[in-house]
């Protein structure tokens, strides 16, 4: 049985330190102090505000709270190995950057949108021709012809149609 990266403890304690890290990083550094996330948020322009959610509230769970939609509990971090943590900080962090450049405008069309990668259970660093394949194994899998979940083909062709028109 491998052996557990950290202890919960310690696992809570770096989890905020990269909470802080996203929170600057995301930030003009003008209200790193006021912790803007998920308020409404001045910028620039005094009448116009926004409202930005931080990765972290997707990725992580510390409270082990069943009804969160977060990716990660804390259960399932100190059950980790070291590489295994390692390569959700990776992926959180690619997250993080990927809102920062969408944010800002920096995104182009190279960038395959996260959220589909995810949906599909690829890697960040998926090539379109991954993603492509995928979405066809999905579709042969789940396609209502086959005996598949309708739901769930619906689900699939409607990534697939918003994956299309990023391109």
């Amino acid at each position: 049985m491998p052996k557990h990266y950290k202890s919960s403890d310690e696992i809570k304690r770096k989890l905020r330190e990269i909470k802080k890290i996203e929170i600057k990083i995301r930030s003009d550094n003008n209200y790193i102090h006021n912790y803007n996330f998920g308020k409404n948020v001045h910028t620039a322009s005094a009448s116009h505000k926004k409202k930005r959610e931080l990765v972290w509230n997707k990725f992580f769970d510390l409270k082990d709270s069943s009804d969160k939609d977060a990716r990660y509990t804390l259960k399932d971090l100190s059950l980790m190995t070291k590489e295994e943590f390692t390569d959700v900080i990776e992926e959180y962090f690619y997250h993080v950057y990927y809102w920062y450049y969408k944010e800002r405008g920096i995104a182009d069309n190279s960038f395959i949108d996260i959220d589909i990668l995810t949906e599909l259970g690829l890697p960040m660093d998926s090539s379109y021709d991954d993603v492509i394949r995928t979405f066809r194994d999905y579709v042969k899998e789940y396609h209502p012809d086959n005996g598949g979940d309708v739901g769930k083909f619906l689900e699939i062709m409607e990534s697939y149609n918003k994956f299309r028109s990023d391109i």
